[in-house]
This record gives C-alpha cells, structure tokens and sequence, in this order.
C-alpha cells in the first residue's frame, strides 16, 4: 500500500469553494451573450467582439481548472488567477454597460 498524504493531493475545501464561487457567473453567460449580440460598442468591431464573447467561458473553465490543480505547489498563482477572473468579471460589467445594459 501506498502512504499517500490526501492532505497535500487536494486543495483545501475553502479554496475549492472559492472556485465554485467564482465559476457561478458562467450561469449567466447566455444572457452575457444574447445581450452583446444584438449590440455594438464603440471602437470594438464585432469580430473582436464575437470572440471576446466565445472565449469568456473557455477562460473561466481553463482559469478553474489550472487553479485547482497548482494549488498545492503554488498558491500564489492559484490566487492570483482568481483575482484575475475577478477582474475580467468587472470588464465585462463595464462592456455591458458600454453597450446600453444599464
């Protein structure tokens, strides 16, 4: 039998949280998307826009994933893809805002 510690294979439950905490946007990027498809924003054409729309949930998804698997051997990393996602959640607040929303 193995001695494995399944302390140090997983992160802690309060950083596993976290991650479904900030994975819970993604629930609304239907409406994130059906708004910005409809609508222009000054100096973004819409090329740039469709993919700035496509790639949001494969960042949040890919940012989940890595953040979770490196936890252990570098949280600092982990964290700040966290704050990073937290940002990007904030720019596309702004650009819903740009494009009318509110």
């Amino acid at each position: 039998m193995e001695n494995r510690n399944t302390n140090t294979s997983r992160p802690p439950r309060r950083f596993v949280a976290v991650l479904v905490i900030m994975s819970l946007p993604i629930l609304g990027y239907p409406f994130f998307w059906a708004y910005l498809k409809g609508h222009s924003i000054i100096g973004i054409d819409n090329d740039m826009m469709q993919f700035l729309v496509y790639a949001l949930p494969v960042y949040i998804l890919a940012s989940q994933w890595m953040s979770y698997w490196i936890y252990n051997e570098r949280k600092n990393v982990a964290w700040t893809l966290q704050a990073i996602l937290l940002i990007t959640y904030g720019l596309c607040l702004w650009m819903l805002h740009l494009a009318g929303a509110f």
